[in-house]
């Protein structure tokens, strides 16, 4: 195991809302809500101080899980979250950081998000809902995107 080149130094939650839905029964099936389920990251790199030996980020992610009229799912929540990252320098002349950053950066807050609507959602009286695992990975520019594979 190594250290990443990429650390979290802080995060903060600006904004984050939770509420029950009153017209849940926890004796149906739970709606499938993916359509209204939504995640979205912005990658900002920022100017360090002269001779400061790493590379300063922001991500920005803002979380949406919203409700139609009549389904059945115990929480609607919105959250957005800043993470403060740091990468060094000393990275190979063809590396992509700003890639690097958008996808461990994304997911690292991600993880922190997931966990702050579980604990929240425990405290309510449905119980606590997980977020779904989501990647944030994808194909380099100059790679086309795999087949899946067939069965």
């Amino acid at each position: 195991m190594k250290n990443s080149p990429l650390q979290l130094l802080r995060y903060v939650v600006p904004e984050f809302s939770c509420s029950a839905n009153q017209k849940f029964d926890p004796e149906k099936q739970c709606d499938n809500i993916s359509e209204q389920f939504s995640v979205a990251a912005n990658v900002l790199k920022q100017n360090p101080p002269e001779g400061f030996p790493i590379h300063s980020w922001v991500v920005e992610m803002r979380i949406s899980q919203q409700l139609k009229e009549g389904q059945n799912f115990p929480y609607k929540y919105e959250l957005v979250l800043v993470g403060f990252f740091a990468c060094k320098e000393d990275s190979p002349p063809d590396f992509d950081e700003e890639r690097f950053v958008r996808i461990n950066g994304s997911s690292i807050l991600y993880g922190a998000a997931r966990e702050l609507v579980r604990s929240v959602t425990t405290l309510g009286p449905w119980g606590e809902v997980f977020m779904p695992t989501v990647s944030f990975y994808d194909n380099p520019p100059n790679q086309k995107a795999e087949a899946p594979p067939s069965p």
